[in-house]
């Protein structure tokens, strides 16, 4: 009753993201993604990507320590290069929510919490610093937050 057409993707993408639906519809456009989880390269088509630059941490120490790196290198290619999509993927607060014990996940979260935001600060004021604030949709979600 309901036709539906199954969407085609190109041949070895094996999950369709929004990183492929760009290439598909303007193949020209630049994208990005720097994350810290290694399982993502999974998902993210490395042809469907300029600049990928995966760092990994696999600790919540790791996390703290590689992850201020990560933003940094991102807010550097700001300044040289305009992404039509890019993609910023911080895995301090999933790593350190599975670390912390119950008793103590509160107190050490919520300094996380500050850090995490301040990175996403960096990237704000970069977007502003390249004039591309008002033409950029920032979408900034997170794991583990219901647990606290």
């Amino acid at each position: 009753e309901y036709p539906v057409r199954p969407a085609s993707y190109p041949e070895g993408v094996r999950y369709p993201t929004l990183f492929t639906a760009l290439r598909e519809a303007r193949p020209r456009l630049s994208t990005a993604a720097y994350y810290s989880w290694p399982p993502l390269s999974s998902l993210l088509g490395q042809a469907e990507l300029n600049v990928s630059a995966l760092r990994p941490c696999g600790s919540c120490d790791g996390c703290v320590e590689v992850e201020p790196q990560l933003a940094a290198e991102f807010v550097k290619a700001l300044k040289r290069q305009r992404f039509a999509l890019s993609w910023v993927y911080f895995d301090v607060l999933d790593e350190c929510a599975h670390a912390l014990r119950a008793g103590d996940r509160d107190a050490a979260y919520t300094p996380l919490l500050r850090t995490v935001d301040e990175w996403v600060g960096r990237i704000v004021r970069a977007l502003h610093a390249s004039r591309m604030a008002k033409s950029t949709l920032l979408l900034v979600a997170s794991d583990h937050g219901k647990r606290l």
